[in-house]
């Protein structure tokens, strides 16, 4: 964004939805949320360098159902991405410093689970790996393997 703001938020934020149960039942159940939490990564409060002077770089997450949960989400549609950024841009709005950011944006990047999935190979374009549960910790843990 073309604007400083290291000094007006913290180097990781939280934007709890209203209902953040509902909005993880959601997730699961393969819908994307109309309030979904949001997390807010500012890295140049940590290092100004991380920015241009003037301008504050944000990484914005919003989770979302990977593809096999959520099969109906066409993330190809441009609409639907832009809706999603509608989304992302009110919630951002509930902090102060962001309340006009649309118009601070210089450049943005929109990466969906179809990215994460043909970027990275990542399994129904899943941004996180493997539940940290017995079943999939050491040596039940699936191996790599190396063709």
């Amino acid at each position: 964004i073309d604007i400083d703001v290291t000094d007006q938020v913290r180097l990781h934020n939280v934007i709890f939805a209203d209902d953040f149960r509902g909005n993880i039942e959601e997730i699961f159940e393969g819908r994307l949320s109309h309030d979904p939490s949001i997390y807010v990564y500012v890295p140049a409060v940590a290092d100004k360098s991380l920015a241009p002077q003037g301008q504050t770089g944000i990484y914005v997450l919003m989770p979302t159902p990977e593809l096999k949960t959520g099969s109906g989400i066409d993330w190809s549609d441009e609409a639907l991405t832009d809706q999603i950024k509608d989304v992302i841009y009110r919630k951002l709005a509930t902090i102060e410093v962001f309340e006009d950011i649309k118009s601070h944006i210089v450049s943005e990047t929109i990466f969906t689970p179809n990215d994460f999935e043909q970027t990275y190979h990542a399994k129904f374009g899943s941004a996180f790996g493997l539940m940290q549960t017995l079943a999939q910790s050491n040596y039940y843990r699936p191996q790599n393997v190396s063709r």
